[in-house]
């Protein structure tokens, strides 16, 4: 009878309860989303609106609707799609060929019991393979990979392009109330606070317009952060995943005197950029112009998530692979 490792036992039921913890929070946080972009939508309509109208007139408070309800439409458009898209599972194989695999030492999913193809990760919370995994994302209840990344990603640029506005203009009378209060109090005309407010077309919910300028302020610092790491990830053609593994590989190539590149890279950022985003000539002689990613597009991305161009021969890179 072998005998049982505490540590493992141990390790085995933390990660049980940290998975079953992000399943539960996942409907939660994605909630949550929905709620600070309701708030966000409602600051605009009900504090930014009346001064916009007051300070830009019609035709500057149309174009600032038409701006804004742009970003609003592309923001809960892929934040919808990220959230609900699959990301892409690893194809479903026979026991036989799972055998099979497992004798020669292909890459093999003990707990789905299939071939992974290459960048396939196992996801304990969602219980498969997903196909070129980056992470799995509690905000979206989701796994980010091959079919859904792009529209994470895209996600946040919206959002942060949003938040950049709205934080833009709410400074305007933020700063205007400010030099307001300042006056008032040193001239003691504090009384006549409210009717200054109204007369100079400034929002008279403080707690509001704070909100909208804070949380703005907030999320373009903290998800800016964010995206300028996935900016990083996709220039180069790595996953979240790939990086600490990269490391790892870079290091032991160095070890042996030489230099350790990224076989998933096409060679460029702007080609890997390209490749990501699903423009430009794909590998299927599919073209699609860069304007698609302006609108809501649930275009298919290039490539099936199985197999992937490489700037060296696939037998350089030391991975086995099945076609499956």
């Amino acid at each position: 009878m072998s005998e049982t490792n505490p540590a493992k036992m141990c390790a085995e039921t933390v990660m049980w309860a940290i998975d079953n913890l992000v399943r539960i929070v996942g409907p939660i946080f994605v909630c949550v989303v929905w709620v600070l972009i309701s708030g966000i939508v409602w600051g605009w309509h009900a504090v930014l609106r009346p001064y916009l109208t007051h300070t830009e007139g019609v035709v500057g408070l149309v174009l600032h609707a038409l701006f804004a309800h742009w970003l609003l439409i592309n923001v809960c458009y892929h934040y919808y799609k990220g959230s609900t898209k699959p990301p892409g599972t690893a194809p479903i194989v026979t026991k036989e060929v799972y055998t099979v695999a497992t004798d020669q030492n292909y890459n093999c999913c003990k707990k789905c019991e299939t071939v992974k193809p290459l960048r396939a990760h196992h996801c304990s919370v969602c219980k498969g393979c997903v196909l070129k995994m980056d992470h799995h994302c509690p905000w979206l209840n989701n796994c980010v990979g091959h079919e859904n990344h792009r529209h994470f990603f895209l996600f946040m640029w919206y959002i942060w392009c949003g938040v950049w506005y709205v934080a833009a203009v709410a400074y305007g009378p933020y700063n205007a109330r400010t030099e307001l209060r300042r006056r008032l109090r040193k001239t003691g005309e504090m009384r006549h606070w409210r009717e200054e407010l109204v007369h100079e077309g400034l929002p008279v919910q403080a707690g509001e317009l704070s909100f909208l300028f804070v949380l703005s302020s907030a999320v373009i610092v903290s998800l800016g952060l964010l995206i300028f790491w996935h900016i990083y990830l996709i220039s180069t053609a790595q996953t979240t995943i790939e990086f600490y593994k990269n490391i790892a590989e870079a290091a032991k190539a160095k070890k042996r005197g030489k230099v350790w590149r990224n076989p998933y890279s096409l060679g460029s950022a702007k080609k890997n950029w390209m490749h990501f985003l699903g423009v430009g000539e794909g590998p299927n002689g599919v073209y699609r112009h860069w304007s698609v990613l302006l609108w809501p597009n649930d275009y298919p991305s290039f490539g099936d998530g199985l197999h992937w161009e490489y700037l060296k021969k696939a037998a350089d890179t030391g991975f086995k692979t099945l076609d499956v």
